[in-house]
């Protein structure tokens, strides 16, 4: 879970993200048009296996859809099909 209590899946057990912060000008005021942001690290857990097996699942959907139908990310499904096919090889998750 992030600091904000949002939850994603990670494959390690050490995970991080760039937490949004405010900016504000020299007045005080918030800037709309300035980004910034804090590299915090999250709180993992491990998934129970139904939930894992489902998670991933869900993202062979995602990857096989943006292969048939969004030209410009062929490439990039095609290396995260291949990816999860690594990670699920052997593992109770069937990948069908």
């Amino acid at each position: 879970a992030t600091t904000d209590s949002r939850t994603y899946f990670a494959d390690s057990p050490e995970s991080s993200h760039c937490a949004p912060l405010e900016t504000l000008g020299l007045d005080g005021q918030a800037m709309a048009d300035a980004n910034a942001c804090e590299v915090t690290t999250d709180a993992c857990t491990p998934v129970a296996e139904d939930a894992r097996c489902a998670a991933w699942a869900e993202r062979r959907r995602v990857a096989e859809a943006a292969e048939r139908f969004s030209p410009e990310q062929v490439d990039e499904a095609r290396a995260e099909l291949a990816r999860i096919a690594a990670a699920t090889a052997g593992s109770v998750c069937t990948m069908r």
